[in-house]
């Protein structure tokens, strides 16, 4: 799944808005039932139980998560 703007120049499929949001923030990858985020550019702010996660790495998403996207779109993963 993508994550980002409306105005993103590709459909997004969570799309948020507000400052600190990139167009193209982060991607959600499933893969054999194993869920991780990954950011889509260095400013793009994605933190995991409080944690920020670094551009090009990724972090594994289990049930209970805290995902903060941004400064203020705050989800628990289940």
């Amino acid at each position: 799944f993508s994550v980002g703007r409306p105005s993103a120049s590709v459909h997004q499929d969570i799309v948020l808005s507000g400052s600190h949001i990139e167009c193209e923030h982060c991607w959600i990858i499933n893969e054999q039932n194993r869920v991780q985020l990954k950011p889509c550019t260095v400013t793009a702010m994605c933190y995991v139980n409080g944690k920020q996660v670094p551009f090009e790495s990724t972090v594994e998403l289990t049930s209970g998560s805290r995902v903060i996207f941004g400064k203020s779109h705050v989800f628990r993963f289940l």
